[in-house]
């Protein structure tokens, strides 16, 4: 299934929101990939892969 990746960041950044107080590094970690995703893909319209944005989540190591 594909998800646009505008989607993908609002979620991540919604999802950080959440855990600011209780898991800040997984929420840096969220703004991070969000920051990635902006990058990597311009146009916030591109569709991917699920299986493909799990991957990058998985992959990426963000030190922050």
């Amino acid at each position: 299934m594909t998800i646009k990746v505008k989607i993908a960041i609002q979620s991540h950044l919604s999802d950080s929101l959440i855990e600011v107080e209780t898991n800040p590094y997984m929420a840096q970690r969220r703004i991070a990939f969000a920051k990635f995703l902006l990058a990597k893909y311009p146009d916030l319209n591109t569709e991917i892969e699920e299986d493909e944005l799990d991957v990058m989540w998985y992959e990426a190591n963000f030190n922050n």
